[in-house]
Parts: C-alpha cells; sequence; structure tokens
C-alpha cells in the first residue's frame, strides 16, 4: 500500500452531516479491507498448509524421479 493509498481529502470545513458520514463509511471500509489483507498476510495456518503443500509435491516429484533413474538403470544392464 503506497502513501497515496492512505491520502485521502479532508472534508470540507463546514461540510454537512451527510458528508462527514459518507466520509467515515469510507474510511471504516478502508480500515477493514486494510485489516483484511493484514490477516491474509499473517495467517499462520494458510502459510503452513501452503507449505506442506509445496513441500509434499517436491518430495513426490523427487521421489518419483528417483524410481525412474533406480528403474532405468537397473533395467539397462538386462539388455538383449
Amino acid at each position: 500500500m503506497s502513501d497515496q493509498d492512505l491520502a485521502r481529502p479532508t472534508p470540507p470545513e463546514g461540510a454537512g452531516l451527510n458528508t462527514l458520514q459518507l466520509d467515515v463509511e469510507q474510511t471504516r471500509e478502508h480500515l477493514a479491507q486494510t485489516l483484511d489483507l493484514l490477516f491474509q498476510k499473517f495467517d499462520v495456518r494458510t502459510a503452513v498448509a501452503y507449505h506442506l503443500r509445496t513441500t509434499a509435491i517436491v518430495v513426490a516429484s523427487v521421489a518419483v524421479v528417483g524410481a525412474g533413474v533406480l528403474l532405468w538403470r537397473a533395467n539397462r544392464g538386462h539388455r538383449v
């Protein structure tokens, strides 16, 4: 989030109640979006689950390649 995102015009002096209420609602919505982004970024469960999936995929891939290499080497000596 840049400083430009944080900079917003303040209501004009003498603004009516409706203008101020709208400004408060917009500020609340902006804060809610910011909090949602922060919670997503620091959600430990999601990060752990992502890393576990990634690790499982890597381990499975290495196992498949390793098994393929072992089979290839074992069959290489049995050619007729």
